[in-house]
This record gives structure tokens, C-alpha cells and sequence, in this order.
């Protein structure tokens, strides 16, 4: 505490140093936080679905351009519905733009079709109302949808009086069911989701039995102690099989290939590349903001000589004189750090908008806690880092110092003496402030003789 309120009276003295540090420090931990915040929204934040580490998607390309993605036909899922000992369930899922036609307007909405089980093996639950089940698929099924939660507050202003209403969707009446919780969309933004029976394609024989059809999503959950590992050994297998079964189906030079990574992993793949990069972009800008504060520092220390010769000479050793500079270098950080958050919420908006182009998650970015505990992390490293990099004398070298400082205030009084000891003439002439008038008295002086001493 005696460190601290010295520190503040020392900074309160140099005022410019001070604000000139926070300020390059803010702008560097400011743009890091922000960086960060996007990073751990999209890659690091576990998912809201329950057990979301267990979600696996699963992708089917073949060579050739547009076929990275060439999606799955109904056939193809239930045959790893069949075959597959690793998943414990594999859920469909459709996009499709439909038209709804309420009492005042018509617009076109962003549907998601799926199969009854889909929540269940997605892990989400409604915030109103119910999910699907097994009694809403089939092509015999009535036509339901789950709004989507910020489709509910953006469309119907969060009303709860929707949950049972029939909107018109597709030139049929649709009931609504239930109000999705928030949730990252996949592979792109939807406004509801709703069962198979809404799209009359999606029940046809062609959809259900047609090999080459594919326009279906696959998403799975791990079965019970299956491992990715294991799972991806499993998928290996049941492709094998499948493509051997239907040689007909998959031609051998297009080299189809079926691969399975975690649900989180996928929402975040695109924007992974681009996020390290302004990661790296942000640190480099913190480096230059420490090396800039650092110049700083040393221009300070300069000026603080003195005082540090004193501090040793009154017996403060390294140990003491280093801790001082730490709580210095933390007050300076930690206020940085403050401002860098500052910073960091105002760009956050920004950075959502700049990220939604690569990830469904970008709607979760915020400052939030683990955020906030990282500009905190960064501030006192900076702070470490300012205070024990640069280098400090040891004890005697400073007592050296204090010696030297000694010898400079008395050196003229001693050079005096020694020169009047060996006979000089004209010892005024070794002393600041002898004037013309001395000088010409100097030329009267006899050159023989004992000077004289008045």
C-alpha cells in the first residue's frame, strides 16, 4: 500500500508519461480483447446444446468444383442408421425458402426441415410451447414449425400468444408449436424450422428413395462411450460398405469421400484462418504499444537516477527497487487495461457484423466474464513484462553511483586544495565565477616569488 501511494503521487507529478502510457497501452489491450472476444464466441465457447461436445456433422464430397459439399440422400442416411455402431442418432435437416402469408403482408422466411428427431440428437429444447417428435414425421403428418428465437423477437416482438396460431406458410396452414431457445443457426440463418410435411417434395418417392437425390444435411451424436476417434473408424466402415453395395451410384473417379468432425468445429471453420490472423495483427500492435511504453520507461528512468542512487543507499536492494517498478507498471496496465475494454465494447458490434460472414455464432459475441478475466491476464503480463525486462544495477553498482555523485559535489573544493598543495599560482582560475576583474588583477601579480594567499 506504501508502494501504491507513492506510485499514484509519482504519477500524479508526470502526468504526460502517465496518459501517454495508458493511452498506448489501451489501444493495444483494447484491440486484443476485442479480437479475443470474437475468438472465444465463434471457436473456444462451449456450445448451448447439451453435450455439445458430443455433436458430430457429418460431410460427403467428391472431386471436382461445388462438390465439396454434395449433402446426402435419404437412402444414404438410413443405411448409417443401419449400419452405424458409433452413433447413437442421426438427424436430417433441409433448408428451404418458403413464402408466409400473415393477416397484413406476405414475406419469404428461411426454413429449416427436419426430421422428429432432430432436437432430441441436437440437444435443444423450447422456451415455449413443444418440440417435434416421431408423430411428426411421415408424409401423413400435419404441418408444424418452431420459431427461432430471434426470429420471434425480431417478427412477432417476443409475443408469447403465437405458440398456437396457424400461420399460412407455403399456401398451407402451418400451426406453430413452440419457440426454439437461441441456438447457432446451420449451415446458414433460419427464421423456423419445421417437419418434412411442409415441403411436398420432401415426402415424395423421389426425395425418399431416389440414391442420387441428395439434398439432406446429416448431423449425429455420439452413442454412449464412442469416442470421435472410434466414430471415425465406424463411418470409415460403413462408407466402404455402402459405396461397395452401389457401385452403380458413386463414380470411382470422382473419389467420394464421407468425413465426420464435431458440430463446434464446423461452425467456427471458416472464420479459424481469418480470426488467428487478426489475432496475430492484434498482438503485433501490443508489441509495438510495449516497446513504445518502454522507450517511455527509459526516458523516465533516466530522470529517476537520482533516486534510485538514493533508495540503494538508504537499503533498498534490487528485490525492493524492482517491486517498486512492478506496482508502477501494474497501475499503468490495469488502468490501460480498463480503457481497453472501453475500447473493446465499442468495437464488439463491429467485429459481430464483420464475423457473421464466416460463422453462425457471431451473435454470441459480447464481453462477457472469460473476456473480461482475459484483459485482465494481458494487463498484469504487460505489467511483469515492463517492470523485471528492463535491467536494474546491483547494489554496489548503485553505491558506486551514490560515491560518484558525492565526488561530483565536492570534486572542485578537493582539486582546489591538491592544487594549491602543489604550488599552483592561480587557483581562482580552476573556480566557476572568476571574472575579467580577477584576470586583470592576475597580470599585475609578480611572477617570482610566494603567491599571494589573499
Amino acid at each position: 500500500m506504501h508502494d501504491l501511494k507513492f506510485t499514484l503521487r509519482s504519477l500524479l507529478r508526470a502526468k504526460g508519461f502517465a496518459i501517454a502510457v495508458v493511452l498506448t497501452l489501451g489501444l493495444g489491450i483494447g484491440a486484443n480483447t476485442a479480437i479475443f472476444s470474437v475468438i472465444n464466441a465463434v471457436m473456444l465457447k462451449p456450445l448451448p446444446h447439451r453435450d455439445g461436445d458430443r455433436l458430430m456433422y457429418l460431410r460427403q464430397s467428391a472431386d471436382g468444383p461445388g462438390h465439396d459439399n454434395v449433402a446426402f440422400s435419404v437412402p444414404e442416411i438410413n443405411d448409417f442408421r443401419a449400419m452405424s455402431k458409433t452413433l447413437g442418432g442421426i438427424a436430417e435437416y433441409s433448408p428451404i425458402t418458403m413464402t408466409m402469408v400473415t393477416d397484413n403482408s406476405a414475406e419469404r422466411i428461411d426454413l429449416g426441415l427436419v426430421t422428429g428427431n432432430y432436437f432430441s440428437v441436437m440437444g435443444l429444447s423450447p422456451i415455449r410451447g413443444r418440440s417435434f417428435d416421431a408423430k411428426d414425421d411421415g408424409p401423413g403428418a400435419s404441418p408444424v414449425v418452431m420459431l427461432t428465437n430471434e426470429y420471434w423477437q425480431r417478427r412477432f416482438g417476443g409475443d408469447t400468444g403465437i405458440v398456437g396460431k396457424t400461420l399460412r406458410i407455403g399456401g398451407k396452414p402451418v400451426l406453430v408449436v413452440g419457440i426454439l431457445q437461441s441456438a447457432p443457426y446451420f449451415p446458414a440463418k433460419i427464421d423456423a424450422l419445421g417437419n418434412m410435411v411442409n415441403s411436398a417434395h420432401h415426402v415424395s418417392a423421389t426425395m425418399v428413395q431416389g440414391r442420387t437425390h441428395r439434398m439432406t444435411e446429416m448431423i449425429a451424436r455420439l452413442a454412449p462411450g464412442a469416442t470421435v476417434e472410434q466414430a471415425r473408424s465406424d463411418v470409415a466402415s460403413v462408407t466402404k460398405r455402402m459405396y461397395a453395395d452401389h457401385p452403380e451410384t458413386y463414380d470411382a473417379g470422382s473419389h467420394y469421400k464421407i468425413t465426420l468432425t464435431p458440430f463446434k468445429e464446423v461452425l467456427g471453420q471458416k472464420a479459424r484462418l481469418t480470426l488467428w490472423l487478426l489475432m496475430g495483427a492484434a498482438a503485433f500492435v501490443l508489441i509495438i504499444a510495449c516497446a513504445n511504453v518502454a522507450n517511455l520507461t527509459l526516458m523516465r528512468g533516466v530522470r529517476r537516477e537520482q533516486e534510485l542512487v538514493v533508495r540503494a543507499a538508504l537499503g533498498s536492494g534490487v528485490a525492493r527497487l524492482r517491486r517498486l517498478l512492478l506496482v508502477e507498471n501494474l497501475v499503468l496496465a490495469l488502468a490501460g487495461g480498463v480503457l481497453g475494454i472501453v475500447i473493446a465494447i465499442a468495437g464488439v458490434k463491429l467485429l459481430a457484423d464483420f464475423a457473421a460472414r464466416y460463422s453462425t455464432r457471431a451473435n454470441e459475441i459480447s464481453i462477457n466474464g472469460v473476456v473480461l478475466a482475459f484483459a485482465l491476464l494481458l494487463s498484469v503480463i504487460v505489467a511483469v513484462l515492463l517492470a523485471f525486462a528492463p535491467k536494474l544495477a546491483h547494489e554496489n553498482t548503485l553505491g558506486v553511483a551514490l560515491t560518484s555523485n558525492r565526488r561530483g559535489s565536492t570534486g572542485g573544493m578537493n582539486r582546489r586544495a591538491s592544487l594549491l598543495d602543489a604550488g599552483e599560482s592561480d587557483p581562482c582560475r580552476y573556480r566557476a565565477g572568476c571574472g575579467i576583474e580577477h584576470l586583470t588583477q592576475r597580470s599585475a601579480v609578480p611572477t617570482t616569488g610566494a603567491p599571494s594567499m589573499k
